[in-house]
């Protein structure tokens, strides 16, 4: 569990936190570290045409990543790529070798009549599948959807620069099927910000409504770091058991967790760590 200000904290007692439904506080029934779970970790991969100068900068990221988080033996991975679509490159697997093989087979996709720097020239392709488009929301949905319910603590490890193109799903809608089906997305900004914006109030929302973290390295050398943090991010996990209104809602309710015992961090009490449930 992290707090707004980014510390991590791993020692936490159901005394500890205070859980709330707007302004109606509920009592803690369990709160259990969920450290020795294994892992279920998507690595998503924009291969659009705004990433044309940085893809290989993000495989390199995506290939550190994989070969820092595997740990145990049930612990698994896939990776995706996406442009107008998200397409499987290696399903579930904890073999490093084929899913460092699947990061190097993954290629820029780029529009019909591409010039470069965003410009595309001619006529606007017929197909509803626009290679090159990115429909960055919509993948993210599809991800979430290809998580088995095995009881394994699931993860989006997310590599863009957070532009969406051609999704019909809002990042709104991304981040309540995520945060829904239990799985936290690390979103890694990464963008050629000489051509392209690099849309971080979005991917900072997704992260942070989903129980996971966003990152923006400026050099390759950031990596480390990240990662280690993510490492971290991951083995303070808990599940949370609370006694609600007792009535069935129609929609998600968003909750909040604050923390009851600041002398756990010398910072602002407040976690970031709000999630919907039903």
């Amino acid at each position: 569990m992290t707090t707004k200000d980014g510390v991590t904290i791993d020692n936490l007692r159901p005394e500890d936190l205070i859980i709330s439904e707007g302004k109606t506080g509920h009592e803690i029934l369990k709160l259990e570290s969920r450290k020795e779970s294994p892992l279920s970790i998507a690595v998503l991969i924009d291969t659009s045409a705004s990433q044309e100068h940085t893809l290989a900068g993000t495989k390199l990221a995506a290939r550190e990543f994989v070969r820092s988080i595997l740990g145990s033996d049930k612990d698994r991975a896939s990776v995706i790529a996406f442009t107008s679509q998200a397409t499987v490159e290696q399903d579930w697997t904890n073999d490093l070798t084929k899913l460092l093989a699947a990061i190097d087979r993954i290629k820029i996709v780029l529009p019909p009549g591409y010039i470069g720097g965003g410009v595309v020239v001619g006529p606007r392709p017929l197909s509803k599948d626009i290679p090159g488009a990115t429909a960055l929301w919509d993948s993210v949905e599809a991800t979430v959807k290809g998580f088995q319910d095995d009881g394994s603590r699931r993860v989006i490890v997310l590599l863009t620069d957070g532009e969406d193109t051609y999704s019909r799903a809002s990042v709104g809608d991304a981040t309540e099927r995520a945060a829904v089906s239990n799985v936290a997305v690390f979103s890694i900004g990464i963008a050629d910000e000489k051509s392209y914006r690099l849309h971080r109030e979005q991917l900072q929302k997704l992260s942070a409504e989903t129980g996971g973290r966003a990152f923006f390295p400026k050099q390759v050398a950031e990596l480390e770091e990240i990662f280690l943090q993510t490492r971290k991010d991951l083995q303070s996990q808990f599940a949370l058991s609370y006694c609600g209104a007792g009535t069935r809602a129609s929609k998600p309710i968003k909750i909040k967790v604050d923390l009851r015992n600041p002398a756990l961090i010398q910072s602002k009490p407040r976690l970031s760590y709000p999630r919907y449930t039903y």
